[in-house]
């Protein structure tokens, strides 16, 4: 979840799937801003918010400096007077998608010549 009311979208919760993915302790990464912390580009970190409720692909930077694909779903929370007070933020690794198009991409072009 990331706090809606701060204009940096800082992280108020991470479960345990988070942690193991991303390698960061929940100690570690409440506060920080949900895009920055884990989104690898910067122009793909400010779509994020911007494009609510969409799916969006985008390499995601982990704790030891490694790099995943994922789709990364967006949502909002609404409070009883419909503003939004929180973002959802869920995330799905397609890192191993992404490095078989790669090969099949590579194989294709030693096909082609």
């Amino acid at each position: 979840l990331a706090d809606a009311a701060d204009a940096s979208r800082p992280l108020s919760y991470v479960n345990q799937a988070f942690e193991a993915f991303f390698g960061y302790r929940a100690a570690e990464a409440l506060g920080r801003p949900a895009a920055g912390l884990v989104v690898a580009e910067s122009a793909a970190a400010e779509r994020l918010f911007r494009e609510p409720a969409a799916q969006l692909q985008l390499r995601a930077q982990r704790k030891d400096g490694s790099t995943a694909h994922v789709e990364v779903a967006v949502g909002a929370v609404r409070s009883t007077d419909g503003r939004v007070t929180h973002w959802v933020l869920a995330f799905s690794d397609r890192t191993e998608l992404e490095e078989l198009r790669a090969r099949l991409n590579a194989l294709g072009a030693l096909a082609g010549r």
